[in-house]
């Protein structure tokens, strides 16, 4: 009845995943203003096919379908900011932090 607890355990540079691993995913949450929280009907597809919409974004990695980085209330605002800024420099980071951390 309660949305899944879900983390990132490996480090990830992304404006809606802190460097802790907490994940802002408006599915995750048990109330949400956009209405698109979570409900018992909801599955364990559903939580894995908004992380996969996080981690394909724009400017993230390469699949431009959609923006799903939420830069109106960004998780990891340094990284929002860093984006915004730089879309270049923060591809170049993600990548460092993908070979630093990703194993």
């Amino acid at each position: 009845m309660v949305p899944p607890k879900v983390k990132c355990l490996t480090r990830i540079w992304h404006p809606n995943i802190t460097e802790n691993g907490d994940i802002c995913l408006s599915l995750l949450r048990e109330h949400s203003i956009d209405g698109t929280g979570w409900a018992p009907t909801r599955t364990l597809k559903d939580v894995v096919w908004g992380l996969n919409s996080l981690f394909t974004s724009p400017g993230v990695y390469t699949h431009p379908v959609q923006d799903l980085l939420n830069f109106d209330d960004p998780l990891n605002i340094e990284a929002a900011e860093h984006h915004l800024r730089d879309k270049e420099d923060f591809r170049s980071k993600v990548e460092d932090y993908i070979k630093r951390y990703a194993r």
